[in-house]
């Protein structure tokens, strides 16, 4: 420090300079500037802070509206977005969220030019963040549910239609009921499911089980297996379609009985009034009746066939005598001596009446019967072999072919 000379008695001694501190913090009044001057110096200032404040509030909420553009296509695009995921394509939403959310903030924050905007930016950001976040979670999570009911179901299902087809078996039945068990179990402890509702949802698909088995059955004829596992399993059909079963066994059983019954009667070779008999000692009036009907359907087609038998042996024996004048080759015998009676009668009046024995009455009412609705029935079982005589030969073929052609439709 200079040092300055002091008097000191008779002598002069160096001492230091005081500590002299010039502030640099001059009042515009020292520049000669007045109280007018130094205002407008501060209404620069703040301007300029203002301007700066602006610009950095519209940097941020441009950079705001970016990530509000990234979020709106993360979430709604048409093809990709994660609103548009369902079940399992849902599922990796949220560690997909995290990279191209990460990135895209990133992106965005680089093009803001100071650190007061990036601050400000990361905040609106977290904010969005954590919306964003339980958007996801809510859309993600309803979906697993929705999965989880899907897939659990059709493991039901799937159990279901294994024991269906395998109901010849009683243990592929018994398996696939305890697979569904086992799968509702689970998925109850999944969803937090109270005991009541788990047994109702377990009830409701073993009785389903028993329905479709009673049903496949019942489709393949085999109704003593469908009544004899109805009557089995009846207390485990709960979901209230017992009587709806109950009514497809009954249904079943009978017409079973009634058909093995009819079966039975064709067999013994027993003609239909003893048939009839026999039917009426049948107690249950449904199945009586049933077994009656049925009976007389066997018995019907019986006839039915035995007349288009002897239509055809008539036939072929008409064409012959046509063509070769007589019938006394021994193959014309064996086939006259199968006809009967009255198909025999028709054939002698047929070779020896007058050629011009048609004179058109019997072949217009037949086509009468035949073509009204209300007789047509009448008409596809009346006998044309008893017609011979009354009929020219082509004539006669037209009914006979009418006849076919209405029986075929």
């Amino acid at each position: 420090m200079p040092q300055v000379p002091r008097l000191n008695g008779s002598q002069v001694n160096q001492a230091a300079m005081p500590n002299i501190r010039v502030s640099t913090d001059a009042p515009a009044a020292a520049f000669g500037l007045g109280p007018a001057a130094q205002k407008a110096s501060d209404a620069v200032v703040g301007f300029a802070e203002k301007i700066k404040k602006n610009a950095d509030q519209v940097a941020v909420l441009d950079a705001e509206n970016k990530l509000t553009e990234f979020e709106t296509k993360f979430l709604y695009d048409p093809e990709n977005g994660a609103a548009r995921k369902k079940g399992k394509d849902a599922f990796g939403v949220p560690e997909q969220l995290s990279q191209e959310y990460e990135k895209a903030l990133s992106e965005i924050e680089g093009n803001l030019s100071n650190d007061v905007q990036r601050l400000a930016f990361r905040e609106k950001s977290n904010n969005k963040r954590q919306e964003l976040d339980r958007q996801i979670m809510r859309h993600v999570g309803a979906q697993i549910d929705q999965y989880d009911d899907e897939v659990t179901q059709a493991s039901i299902d799937l159990a279901q239609n294994s024991a269906i087809n395998g109901y010849q078996n009683p243990e592929v039945v018994f398996q696939n009921i305890g697979k569904q068990k086992e799968e509702i179990m689970k998925y109850a402890d999944r969803k937090g499911m109270s005991p009541e509702m788990t047994r109702l949802m377990v009830e409701k698909a073993e009785s389903k089980t028993h329905g479709g088995v009673i049903s496949r059955m019942v489709d393949n004829g085999d109704d003593i297996g469908a009544e004899g596992y109805f009557k089995a399993n009846k207390e485990y059909i709960t979901d209230g379609s017992v009587g709806k079963m109950e009514e497809l066994v009954f249904e079943s059983s009978m017409k079973g009985k009634a058909q093995r019954f009819a079966d039975d009667v064709m067999n013994k070779g027993i003609t239909k009034q003893q048939a009839m008999v026999e039917a009426s000692k049948i107690e249950n009036p449904r199945i009586r009746e049933a077994t009656e009907s049925r009976v007389a359907k066997m018995f019907s087609m019986k006839e039915e066939a035995a007349r288009e038998q002897q239509e055809k042996l008539l036939e072929f024996a008409v064409n012959k005598f046509d063509k070769e004048g007589s019938l006394d080759d021994p193959q014309m015998v064996k086939v006259i001596n199968s006809m009967k009676p009255e198909a025999r009668k028709a054939l002698d009046s047929y070779m020896n009446s007058n050629p011009i024995r048609d004179d058109g009455v019997v072949y217009y009412r037949l086509r009468e019967l035949a073509e009204n609705p209300n007789t047509r029935d009448k008409f596809t079982k009346y006998d044309l072999t008893k017609e011979l005589g009354n009929l020219s030969k082509d004539n006669w073929n037209k009914l006979i072919g009418l006849q076919r052609d209405l029986k075929k439709t």
